[in-house]
């Protein structure tokens, strides 16, 4: 019954141990070809790796990653106290920094930030956090960079 499994694991050991021998000789002799075996070896174990790895993963890809963002957002505190919320200034902090490298806001969209029930934002007319608005498609299509610039920071966090 299980003597499939077994003569399948005998042939792959017998493959690790010729690619070891290649490797261990080819290293203590110095012999190119030898190590040049090796290594052909070893990419072919690892590009059959990788495509054993994504031939099993089955799974949501999209799902698992925008899940927890959508979850955090919901969690999101856009004026934390910094003595008794660490976690919400950290992930405030995470947020900001994320939005601001990646020039993005939200998940998909600006519109994600309606989800933040938690938010209480500051000034009330305020709808996204300060991480979408460090930046602004010019005219020409260019990103500019409106961090240091105060009041376009608080219209780009008013507006829908």
């Amino acid at each position: 019954m299980y003597s499939t499994a077994v003569i399948a694991f005998l042939a792959l050991s017998a493959f690790f141990v010729i690619v070891s021998f290649f490797g261990c000789c080819g290293a203590w002799k110095e012999s190119k070809c030898m190590l040049g075996t090796y290594f052909v070896f070893i990419l072919i174990l690892f590009c059959l790796l990788i495509f054993g790895a994504v031939l099993a993963y089955k799974g949501d890809l999209k799902n698992q990653i925008e899940k927890p963002l959508y979850k955090s957002i919901s969690l999101y505190i856009d004026d934390p106290d910094p003595e008794t919320g660490a976690k919400e200034l950290a992930l405030q902090q995470a947020w900001n920094t994320v939005q601001k490298d990646l020039k993005c806001c939200g998940v998909s969209n600006s519109t994600d930030w309606k989800n933040a029930t938690r938010a209480g934002w500051s000034p009330s007319s305020i709808n996204k956090p300060e991480g979408c608005c460090m930046w602004k498609k010019g005219t020409d299509g260019d990103v500019l960079d409106i961090s240091e610039d105060g009041t376009a920071v608080l219209n780009c966090r008013r507006t829908v």
